[in-house]
Formats: C-alpha cells, structure tokens, sequence
C-alpha cells in the first residue's frame, strides 16, 4: 500500500479505536492534588478574569483545543465542528499531524477546514519535530496559523507498526524551524510527559512554549498496541510521566519558558489545578472527539 493512503487508513483507525473501550492511562495524580478551601470568599465566578497569553495571544480564556486529527476522510467532519466550537466561545484550536496534508493535496481540505468554520480565530499548525523546516512552514501555511506545534512523539513511534525509526540531530532540527520560523513554536508530547530537562533544551533551540502532555489521557501506546499484531509493548502500556508531575518540574525549573498542560485534562477542576501548577493554559483534546457526533453545536 502506498505510504500516503497507509497514513491516511492510520488516522482513521486512530479515531475509531480512540473511541473503542479505554484509551486513557490509569496514573495520572490529579486526585492526590488538594485544592485550599476558601469558606470566606466573596469571589462570585462571573467577576473572575480568566483571560491570559498563549505565544504572544491574549486569549479569552486559558484553555485551547489541543492536536487531535486530520488527514483522512471522516477527520473533515471532526474538525469542521471543532471549529465551529472553537468560533463560538473563542477558543484556540490545533489540528492533528499535517504531514498527510503535506504528502498529498487531496487531504488538505480535511485541515483547512478549521479555517474556513473558523476565520478569525487562533489556529495552531501541526507537524512532526523532525519534519523539514520547509514542511514546518508549508503546515503553517496551509491553514493560515498564528502558532506551530512541533510534536514529539518517541514511545508513540516504536510501538506503531510502521512507525519511523529515530534518528540524531532532533534538537538541532528544532532549532531549524524555530529560526525559519514566522510564527512562534511550541514543542509537545503527545502522551508521555515533558519534563524539566528538555523543555530547558527546547528553550534554548528557540521554543516559545512546552506541552507537558503527560500521562492520564489518550495513550498511544495502547491505541498503537491495538494496531500491532504482536505483543511485546504491553508492559509499556502505563509507559510515561503523569501531566501534574511534568507541569509542576518546568514551572518551577524553566521560568523561561512558557508551559502548557494537556494529558487528562477533561474537567474544569484538573484544569484549575494544572493553572495552580503553574500552567500559562491548558488544552483538551481526546475527550472533545464526542464532538463530531454532536449536531446541535451547528
């Protein structure tokens, strides 16, 4: 099968097994995380600011709609409501992985979607971190976007079954885009965990932004596992970092840079944990996809 069209049936099973029994990890340590109670507040929810900076953007609020898809054919539907939604309470929004888009002008629609439902709103380009920094550009281009993603994604890699080898010179290719780059970039995980000790080193090859993305979310590895007819990647199945472990090491130890949190990130209250982490905003993702089934958001 050509590699463009496996890519694209790759996307599709993605979506179907992510909505076929659990697709999320079992750690995730936002129940070890006690909020302070206040019996004395006078702060009514409507009298709460919760407009922040996301890359240079001030944002209504401080949550985005995180990567999730594109590059097959029911990924359009999926990200046409995604963008309708995004317009209607303003809120920032990613697409999935464009490299399908990149490989074959036949599915680009199924990305630029999100601008045409969403014209004015802020829209992040997606594209692996070893892409060619003219792919990076032509991804950010394709959807007219005010912010690339640059996602990283190793663990995901060796477990899928066609899944690319890795190869040295990443960070050194980071540092490529970010200094071709016209729009600012943020570095993220797709369900491992960022720590401290890399998002310092994105910092210093140019990233705007980290997306710690940890554990307690979506999980690749089993979403890939379903996909691999052998069993060897089981015992990595609870392979990662948990996302308040991850954001609570780069807020404290990377104050340059700004940090994002994402991975189980599917209630208000773990979102306002993740803001007294120390998070700038925080995104959902995998939880959002019971949006496409959804008509009355239209």
């Amino acid at each position: 099968m050509p590699r463009n069209k496996l890519r694209s049936l790759r996307k599709k099973e993605h979506l179907i097994l992510a909505t076929q029994g659990s697709r999320c990890s079992f750690v995730n340590y936002f129940a070890d995380i006690i909020l302070p109670h206040d019996c004395l507040t006078a702060i009514n929810p409507s009298e709460v600011d919760l407009s922040t900076s996301l890359c240079g953007y001030v944002v209504a609020n401080p949550l985005y709609i995180n990567a999730l898809t594109g590059g097959a054919l029911i990924a359009e539907a999926i990200n046409r409501r995604l963008a309708i939604l995004a317009a209607k309470f303003n809120l920032p929004l990613a697409v999935g992985s464009q490299t399908a888009g990149i490989n074959s002008r036949s599915l680009r629609f199924t990305y630029q979607v999100v601008r045409k439902y969403n014209r004015e709103g802020l829209v992040m380009a997606n594209i692996s971190a070893s892409a060619t920094p003219r792919q990076a550009k032509e991804a950010v281009e394709m959807i007219s976007a005010q912010i690339l993603q640059l996602h990283l994604n190793p663990a995901q890699e060796l477990i899928m079954p066609e899944g690319s080898s890795l190869t040295p010179g990443l960070l050194a290719n980071i540092a490529d885009i970010c200094a071709v780059a016209s729009v600012p970039v943020i570095a993220k995980e797709v369900g491992f965990g960022l720590g401290a000790v890399q998002a310092r080193l994105l910092a210093k090859a140019g990233v705007r932004a980290v997306d710690v993305s940890g554990t307690g979310g979506t999980n690749f590895a089993v979403i890939e596992g379903r996909r691999n007819r052998s069993s060897w990647w089981k015992p990595f199945a609870n392979w990662g970092l948990p996302t308040p472990l991850c954001l609570a090491d780069v807020a404290a130890k990377v104050p340059e840079i700004e940090v994002l949190a994402s991975g189980g990130v599917n209630n208000g209250l773990r979102a306002l944990k993740c803001l007294a982490l120390g998070a700038d905003a925080v995104g959902t993702a995998g939880d959002t996809i019971a949006v496409w089934l959804e008509p009355s958001i239209t």
